[in-house]
């Protein structure tokens, strides 16, 4: 977990640290190298390269080259509120076709116990938990993502690092910790 957060978060600090000592052009182009590196790393790791991750870095590449040629770091950091806001409509729209996406996703998952895995999908409110945990999810990628790119536009690097990096994981874990708690338990249970 600590090298999957350092790994997430080491993109953002070579970006602030270059923007920093070298300026904008510079950073623009080791942000655009690290996500070049990452594809050819994760398709070595894989053998194949996910569709968020290829969809997430494909935007750094169009956004950054865009970025570059107007010398505005702004459309560069578009990037994770394009990724967040389309995640959001993403799971509004599995949702609506069926089953919210984590239900699914709990649902078709191969490491799990499948008796308990069925166990749990048997109980109503096990899945209303995950449903309610789907609903915020869609709330909170469309509110960070709306914040992520006021920070893009009319905010420094600092925060939008901030908001994009550390807060990030801090808010998911509040948005993800309500699915954990028990159910209550009513007398004669």
């Amino acid at each position: 977990m600590k090298n999957a957060l350092f790994l997430a978060l080491l993109p953002l600090v070579l970006f602030w640290g270059v923007e920093e000592y070298f300026g904008l052009k510079a950073a623009l182009i080791v942000g655009c190298v690290v996500a070049v590196i990452e594809i050819v790393w994760e398709k070595t790791k894989n053998s194949k390269v996910s569709f968020i991750t290829l969809a997430s870095n494909s935007l750094i590449l169009g956004l950054g080259g865009i970025s570059f040629l107007m010398d505005s770091g702004v459309a560069f950091k578009l990037q994770p509120a394009v990724m967040e806001i389309g995640m959001a409509v993403f799971l509004v729209i599995v949702a609506r076709r069926g089953e919210p996406f984590l239900l699914r996703t709990f649902r078709e998952f191969k490491g799990a116990d499948t008796a308990k895995r069925e166990m749990l999908l048997s109980q109503a409110w096990f899945v209303e938990k995950i449903q309610k945990t789907d609903r915020r999810m869609v709330w909170f990628f469309l509110f960070h993502g709306l914040a992520v790119a006021c920070a893009a536009v009319w905010g420094s690097t600092r925060m939008w690092i901030l908001l994009k990096g550390v807060l990030f994981y801090v808010l998911m874990v509040a948005v993800m910790l309500p699915m954990y708690r028990r159910p209550k338990q009513t007398p004669g249970n």
